[in-house]
């Protein structure tokens, strides 16, 4: 199998790379076609058969090349999410063995299973710095929502900012004595439609507050604004230009208070907009356009001739079977690497994956183990009964497991992506 055969036919199709939020879970099948094509058929072995109050570091077990790849303060959420779903890949919703990270808590172990991606957006330049930052009782920030594709439904949004903690002790000591409750301040968030070059406003809608206690005060941590209002104007306007969310403290104490105060400081505290979308029709399957599929097969045939392979390397499928044990129904390892295929550039992670395959004989009596169905021990003895009249039972996976991608979604790395895909990992293997 050469991974040069498989780079040159995706830097033939490189138009698509600026669409490729679009078609990447075509480009995937089709590169499993290729593998198929292009090696001995193992693929297709039977042909004729909430609010998180911590330090902002996340422990990521990969290295980051950040003069490469984006640098976005809470880009580190989505790469803290990213570890803590690879951690429960094998249990999502065992509450005894789930692990919730730093930023990563049930609420959003939930959310994310739910829903086939999370958009993480991140706010534009506003048009006037000066005018902001003359309030110092509230930030606006843009965020370009018609990036948000309109065959993905919105299930959930959600706005995060960081926050740190509050420094000046006589601001502390006036709050705390002015008011008994320690609740006389108020975070108010709203949103605004901007349409048009000029950024005409449309209507502003309310969307949530969140109460300040003491605590909170002195503590840093990720604020976090969700309401079903924010889900809502978000599935109404995504194929709108910009939403304008507008964060406002309002103090009912005797003393005013501004963001600074706080521990909201506008250079600090770039928000992070979180989207978890659903994939209208998304049922885990492809269809391979058949155009596609053609000249992925032209193509393969055209350079079958020149595949360089190692003789000294024998594949399962043609090892000899002077071990019943060897040849039975078992999973093998097979490593995908991103680089290798040319998706290196815009892949963040993982680097690689192993898919995996099944392989093996079949052999009646079928081992309680391999999870055979009914159907499959009758197709076995009619198998030995009559070679002609069914075909030996195949060692095909039994259980699946997801993938999770996280990419950049522009080259201004304006959209970090964390992407599901349904039943890409061979789990364990069976006799079907």
């Amino acid at each position: 199998m050469s991974y040069n055969t498989i780079k040159k036919f995706f830097q033939i199709y490189s138009p698509w790379k600026h669409r490729v939020f679009e078609n990447i879970q075509i480009r995937l099948v089709l590169y499993l076609l290729l593998l198929y094509i292009l090696s001995p058929p193992h693929w297709i072995y039977c042909r004729s058969t909430g609010e998180v109050t911590s330090t902002p570091e996340p422990n990521i077990t990969h290295t980051i090349n950040t003069t490469e790849k984006p640098t976005h303060g809470l880009s580190r959420f989505i790469l803290d999410m990213y570890e803590a779903l690879n951690r429960n890949s094998r249990h999502p919703i065992d509450p005894e063995n789930i692990f919730y990270s730093r930023f990563v808590g049930p609420e959003e172990m939930k959310l994310v299973h739910l829903a086939d991606n999370v958009r993480s957006l991140y706010p534009q330049k506003p048009n006037n710095v000066e005018d902001i930052a003359q309030l110092e009782n509230q930030l606006s920030f843009h965020f370009d929502i018609k990036s948000i594709p309109s065959r993905e439904r919105v299930h959930f949004g959600e706005l995060r900012i960081w926050k740190s903690a509050a420094k000046d002790p006589e601001f502390l000591s006036l709050l705390t004595n002015r008011d008994i409750s320690g609740q006389c301040l108020t975070l108010v968030l709203s949103a605004t439609l901007l349409r048009g070059n000029n950024l005409g406003r449309e209507r502003t809608f309310f969307v949530g507050r969140l109460r300040l206690k003491p605590n909170d005060l002195i503590t840093p941590e990720y604020l976090s604004f969700h309401s079903s209002k924010l889900t809502s104007l978000l599935s109404r306007w995504q194929t709108s230009q910009t939403l304008e969310l507008k964060l406002e403290v309002s103090s009912h104490c005797h003393n005013q208070a501004t963001l600074t105060q706080l521990g909201i400081i506008e250079i600090e505290a770039t928000p992070l907009l979180l989207v978890y979308n659903v994939i209208e029709g998304n049922d885990g399957y492809n269809d391979i356009p058949q155009d596609v599929a053609r000249e992925i097969v032209r193509r393969s045939v055209e350079s079958s001739s020149n595949r360089n392979s190692d003789p000294t390397e024998t594949p399962p499928w043609l090892q000899g079977t002077s071990s019943s044990a060897s040849t039975s129904c078992q999973r093998y390892s097979n490593q995908i690497n991103f680089d290798a295929i040319g998706w290196g550039d815009w892949v963040i992670f993982p680097p690689s994956f192993d898919a995996y395959y099944c392989h093996g004989n079949c052999h009646y009596p079928i081992p309680s183990h391999y999870n055979s169905t009914n159907h499959a021990l009758i197709q076995s003895l009619i198998h030995i009964d009559n070679p002609h009249r069914a075909p030996p039972v195949c060692c095909s996976p039994t259980e699946y497991d997801d993938l999770f991608i996280v990419y950049n979604e522009d080259d201004d790395s304006s959209t970090l992506e964390i992407k599901r895909y349904k039943n890409m990992i061979a789990l364990s293997c069976g006799c079907r």
